[in-house]
């Protein structure tokens, strides 16, 4: 597994509408005065320059691609990224020339090249986490705030008591363990349809200002991003 899973929670300084983790997302929707339950994501990532990795945001909306994919489609071009091998989805690699050997995320990362933290309103979908193992360093957190779990995103979320008390709910429920897991990951993901739903009523009222929020933990994992390389950014 390469990325860390991670719900960012709903305190008063974590929900979706304090959160600077999602200020992006917010800001865009603002902008583009999008308040549907289209799914919103954002990559902090970092390219070479003069003094070392310089840290840069994209977000984008789940268009033609899940918002993650779409994210990626933008910032291909930058830096080293053009030459990702990504066996999970073939459609992002860019063409190379002949002879030119494709990298895996610490290939690239030597390179200066890398995605520091994801931010992603809905948790990684099924379809979007095998992709995001290809491009991520093993350890890359990847932040959320909605639940859609599946069978792809729970071996990043569940622990081996989660598994086991799941199991048990099945025996208690008398079903099986496998139909078990689809009633969660159907339950829960209607939970985070609702959430993000309650949540863009909000962001409608507030209309997202562009004053950019400090994101300490993105700039440190930049501030880091050399020491990564040198300790190799295991896959």
């Amino acid at each position: 597994m390469a990325f860390v899973s991670q719900w960012l929670g709903n305190g008063p300084a974590t929900n979706y509408q304090n959160s600077p983790w999602s200020f992006w997302c917010r800001n865009a929707r603002g902008a583009n005065a999008d308040f549907s339950l289209v799914n919103y994501a954002t990559f902090f990532y970092a390219i070479p320059g003069p003094a070392g990795p310089v840290l840069f945001t994209s977000t984008q909306a789940s268009n033609n691609y899940h918002s993650e994919k779409e994210v990626w489609m933008v910032i291909r071009v930058q830096g080293a990224f053009n030459r990702m091998d990504i066996p999970a989805w073939r459609t992002g690699e860019l063409p190379v020339p002949p002879g030119t050997l494709r990298l895996n995320a610490a290939g690239v990362a030597a390179l200066g090249t890398g995605i520091a933290v994801v931010y992603t309103e809905r948790q990684p979908c099924p379809t979007c986490s095998p992709f995001l193992n290809d491009v991520l360093l093993n350890g890359t957190m990847v932040y959320w705030h909605f639940p859609y779990p599946g069978a792809e995103t729970s071996k990043h979320s569940h622990s081996d008591d989660d598994i086991a008390t799941n199991a048990l709910m099945a025996i208690s429920n008398n079903k099986t363990y496998q139909q078990n897991m689809k009633d969660h990951q159907r339950d829960y993901r209607k939970e985070g349809n609702a959430g993000l739903r309650g949540a863009l009523r909000d962001v409608r009222g507030t209309q997202q200002s562009s004053i950019l929020p400090p994101l300490v933990t993105a700039q440190r994992r930049i501030d880091a991003f050399p020491s990564l390389v040198t300790a190799g950014g295991d896959e």
